[in-house]
């Protein structure tokens, strides 16, 4: 019996990691074509409106669209280099991590649940219209805050 639920726990777990495997592998390679072809660029463009609605400058675009679809592993590393350029605000930083927290690789974690059951398209709204909704509120928050600092902080003439 004990033997049985080792044996039976022990094929499971393979067949899950084959499909993880299956799910990454392919999303991997597609992401170092998409590097070479300088593609993700050319996307990011035309997602643009969306992070303008967000409160995002347009330099958070790329590293915004990376952590999305790849996840937080690639997308931390372009978000701590543009970081690092100087090419993003405080305010750009805090809205790309949340959003990011509430919706990264969301294409790689909806095949991962959904290949043990979940249902992807609940999960790939929810989780979308969720971030957008808290990323929305919390720029605009950040931006009244720092308009009030501009005027607290303006000179009198």
């Amino acid at each position: 019996m004990f033997v049985d639920i080792i044996k039976e726990a022990s094929m499971n777990s393979i067949y899950t990691m084959a499909q993880i495997a299956f799910i990454v592998m392919p999303i991997m390679f597609i992401l170092r074509l998409a590097k070479e072809a300088n593609l993700l660029n050319k996307i990011s463009s035309y997602f643009e409106p969306l992070t303008k609605i967000l409160y995002l400058s347009k330099e958070a675009t790329f590293p915004l669209i990376v952590g999305i679809v790849f996840g937080l592993t690639y997308g931390a590393g372009v978000i701590v280099q543009a970081a690092k350029e100087g090419r993003l605000s405080p305010k750009d930083l805090i809205l790309i991590n949340v959003f990011l927290g509430l919706n990264h690789a969301i294409f790689e974690d909806t095949f991962l649940f959904a290949a043990i059951g979940a249902n992807a398209w609940v999960m790939f709204i929810t989780r979308t219209l969720l971030a957008i909704l808290i990323t929305y509120l919390l720029g605009k928050w950040l931006t009244g805050k720092e308009k009030k600092e501009m005027l607290l902080t303006r000179p009198l003439a």
